[in-house]
């Protein structure tokens, strides 16, 4: 077969075969049957050679259409901008397919979009959400126009896939062309025919308000009744929050073996934390559900005896509202305040936003007023150790904990290896007992080394959400809880095992941790880490189901680096990387050098890593 450029697909014409006979046919690759594409789920797709002994096998004369009698329309964000109400709707007119039996496709031609713009959609049926097609693992697919602002939408019934073609037309020309219709360019398609109620097709001029013989009757929401035609999404007074049966959610796992960062639009699932007054809210969430962020200490040279402090954060409306930055209470509109070793108290900072929004920070310390660590016998100063070099403490962040037992002990040890943030609120104490220990142990002449972990955060199904296992005899399980103080405890969400949509963004859970200000693009999709062999697996999946953070991005690096550094701003001299060959080399020596960026170009001489 041979690519046509014109039609955007595969064609093959055969000739001199024998009048008006039945054949069957495959389409196969490199030579081999693995991966053959047929028709129904597979089987063999047919055709006639008519009455010439001759026919094209992109388009066979008689084709199998599994939707045949069901209403066929493409939901997307584009509709606004046609004269919907909203995006995303399932009943609007200007999003019908009609079915083409020559190419068996499903075809809709769109114009009169922004031109040479990125746009996304699925298929949707028979008014409804339910059973709808996406690309990948059910997501969102993306089309462009053209110069001219057209597109034609393409679904095959078999294969189940989406793809588009952009047209170019000149409305005007006096060619009623490819992308015009008599309702976008009346100029050269002349006035539309009057659609007829009753004829059993649901027209382009049609709607379900308008003739539900044809289209199908209109959902009512606020009966009190779930129609085939709603969802949670669409109307969560009739419809219960969570997928039918014992299905789960399962949006956010790798498409292919090539992929690694998360789907493309995991980042329209962030800010799931209740607002105030809501259920699950506590005063401890803040105000996560719009504003979050971190303080990031930059020391601005090797003596360390001066720092740049910057807030920086992310808001869900940031290009509308206009944020305020707070340091020790004095109020300014720049992110980044300069201290000397003169400062010798803990900074306290808050970001508030114009839409009331606040964010208040953990507390910030200086590596200037960590106790000097006495000279002794032994000592370790650069690079060279006699004796011991001080203690080595399990993870100093906030983690994982739970009110039931798990794997039959109540909180084991390696839930210590889960953070739910990078505040420094572990279970063995909190931020003001660890600056305590430290600024103690160093008077003794006796160094502290944390246990940091970058690679992950929290296991899948861990988190404040509610879960079941369709594997297990459709378990359930709760919610868990953090190490913090309950007046401290952050918000944390996993994407697994969960069934129910959440309530502040409509959409499935994802993964986020908004206390650490990290969101549901900052980690890789979901894979098994299964092959330790396989460097890209051992890299990139998710090491016994821990959400595995996307260290390959910048903003990633940056936020560990700040981690880091905040833990010897009180006074640590260095740490244990957990799970470090689960993290690209590449990727390590990066984020180790935004610490001694950051720690004004040289790392501490007693630093140990």
């Amino acid at each position: 077969m041979t690519f046509s450029q014109a039609t955007c697909r595969y064609e093959k014409a055969v000739h001199g075969l024998p009048t008006n006979m039945n054949y069957e046919w495959k389409v196969a690759f490199n030579g081999k049957w693995g991966g053959d594409k047929g028709c129904n789920n597979g089987g063999n797709c047919q055709f006639n050679s008519g009455s010439s002994g001759s026919v094209s096998t992109s388009a066979p004369s008689t084709c199998s259409n599994p939707y045949k009698g069901r209403i066929v329309r493409t939901s997307g964000d584009y509709q606004s901008e046609l004269g919907s109400t909203a995006p995303w709707l399932t009943t609007e007119v200007n999003s019908l397919m009609t079915f083409d039996e020559t190419s068996c496709l499903y075809l809709l031609t769109l114009s009169g979009l922004t031109s040479n713009r990125f746009y996304e959609w699925k298929v949707t049926f028979d008014n409804s959400w339910s059973g709808s097609i996406g690309c990948g693992n059910g997501g969102n697919c993306k089309f462009s126009t053209s110069a001219a602002g057209t597109v034609e939408l393409v679904f095959e019934p078999s294969s189940k896939q989406l793809s588009f073609r952009p047209l170019a037309t000149v409305c005007g020309n006096g060619q009623c062309e490819l992308g015009e219709t008599c309702r976008t360019c009346l100029i050269d398609c002349s006035e539309c025919p009057p659609a007829i109620c009753g004829d059993g097709k649901c027209e382009d001029a049609e709607s379900c308000e308008s003739c539900s013989n044809d289209c199908g009757k209109c959902s009512v929401c606020g009966d009190d009744i779930c129609q085939t035609s709603e969802t949670y999404q669409t109307c969560p007074q009739d419809c219960p929050n969570e997928l039918p049966g014992c299905g789960i959610f399962k949006e956010e796992s790798g498409v292919d073996d090539s992929q690694f960062h998360a789907t493309s639009d995991v980042e329209e699932k962030r800010w799931q934390t209740p607002k105030p007054g809501t259920n699950g809210y506590q005063s401890s969430f803040h105000d996560y559900h719009t504003l979050v962020g971190y303080a990031d200490i930059i020391y601005i040279s090797t003596d360390r005896l001066a720092a740049d402090v910057c807030l920086q954060t992310k808001h869900r409306q940031l290009n509308s509202i206009t944020l305020t930055y707070f340091f020790d209470g004095i109020a300014q509109t720049t992110k980044c305040k300069r201290y000397t070793n003169a400062y010798t108290g803990i900074l306290l900072a808050v970001v508030t936003g114009s839409d009331g929004s606040t964010l208040e920070l953990p507390e910030i310390d200086f590596v200037w007023n960590a106790k000097p660590i006495p000279s002794r016998s032994g000592d370790y100063r650069n690079g060279q150790k006699a004796g011991y070099l001080g203690v080595k403490l399990f993870p100093v962040h906030e983690q994982l904990m739970s009110t039931q037992p798990f794997e039959n002990a109540m909180n084991p040890w390696y839930f210590m290896y889960q953070p739910v943030s990078y505040n420094l609120d572990g279970r063995m104490g909190t931020r003001e007992e660890l600056r305590d220990l430290i600024q103690t142990c160093r008077s003794f002449g006796v160094r502290v080394y944390i246990d940091a972990v970058l690679n992950h955060f929290t296991g899948a199904g861990n988190d404040l959400n509610q879960h079941r296992n369709p594997g297990s005899g459709c378990v359930k399980w709760g919610n868990k809880t953090s190490s913090a103080p309950i007046e401290r405890q952050s918000p944390f969400y996993t994407h697994a095992f969960t069934y129910q949509y959440n309530a502040n963004t409509g959409k499935a859970p994802s993964n986020e941790f908004p206390a650490a200000a990290i969101g549901p693009e900052d980690f890789h999709c979901d894979r098994p880490n299964g092959a330790w062999t396989n460097l890209f697996i051992l890299n990139n999946g998710w090491l016994v189901g821990l959400v595995d953070l996307d260290t390959s991005m910048d903003y990633v690096r940056e936020r560990q680096a700040a981690y880091l550094v905040d833990m010897l701003s009180l006074g640590a001299s260095g740490f244990r990387i957990d799970a470090a060959k689960h993290i690209s080399p590449e990727d390590l020596s990066a984020i180790m050098k935004k610490v001694q960026t950051k720690m004004g170009g040289k790392l501490p001489d007693d630093f140990f890593v």
